[in-house]
């Protein structure tokens, strides 16, 4: 029988743990996501390391919550990629409010 547990419930360790999780930092993982690009420039790799630094940062410091995680590393990954420049442009969620 599978036994549900709710994600606020479970911390990142333990996941290593049960599932023998560990970081792959080859270069050659997940290939097809690195082959056939466009060239960046070197500011848009720096931007990029240090994007990915933070995040492996941050990670040693749960929980990661969606506020963090949008300004730390969703913002900064749409502005290294120009997607706040045209043809593109950010719409806002619509509010959705919960009464009794």
């Amino acid at each position: 029988m599978v036994q549900t547990i709710p994600s606020t419930n479970v911390t990142l360790e333990e996941l290593k743990t049960l599932f023998d999780l560990h970081l792959v930092t080859d270069n050659q993982f997940f290939r097809e996501w690195q082959d056939e690009l466009p060239e960046i420039s070197d500011f848009q790799k720096r931007q990029l390391e240090q994007i990915k630094a933070g995040y492996f940062y941050l990670l040693e410091y749960p929980p990661m919550r969606e506020k963090t995680i949008s300004l730390s590393i969703v913002s900064p990954l749409l502005f290294a990629g120009e997607f706040y420049l045209h043809p593109f442009y950010i719409k806002p969620e619509k509010s959705v409010e919960f009464s009794e």
